[in-house]
């Protein structure tokens, strides 16, 4: 069985940009596809028998680029049963780094006002040298 695939490519450079894939029985659509201050985003709202429509998004934040906060808004207010997968490119505390960056303290914004929730085994997803990703 085949894949509906909902992507978000990256303009002006090769490679790069977010890429949903789902399988095609499984009713879905596109809800939002755009790039916002170099960050990259696709979301989709899966429908469900049972329970509401579940919206699932895909975002990349360059290691250069701060986190547009509003994106998470939009997506909320498109339907607050989310889940955001992706690549942040941020470091935090919160989530058991050693050192929080400008998009890490971002994200801790995000946690304290109880907007978003973070599901993860405390393990780095990226380590090299000094350097330690917590959401990459």
């Amino acid at each position: 069985m085949g894949y509906n695939i909902f992507r978000n490519d990256r303009v002006g450079k090769l490679g790069g940009g977010v890429l949903l894939a789902v399988k095609q029985h499984i009713k879905c659509r596109e809800v939002l596809n755009k790039t916002s201050h170099m960050n990259e985003i696709i979301a989709i709202e899966v429908e469900t028998q049972l329970f509401k429509s579940i919206l699932i998004a895909s975002i990349y934040v360059p290691p250069t680029a701060k986190m547009d906060l509003k994106i998470f808004q939009e997506l909320y207010n498109i339907n607050n049963n989310c889940i955001i997968v992706g690549d942040l490119n941020a470091t935090l505390h919160h989530m058991g780094s050693a050192k929080a960056d400008t998009r890490g303290r971002q994200l801790q914004e995000l946690f304290k006002e109880g907007f978003i929730e973070g599901v993860d085994d405390d393990t780095p997803t990226f380590e090299k040298n000094d350097y330690e990703v917590k959401l990459d």
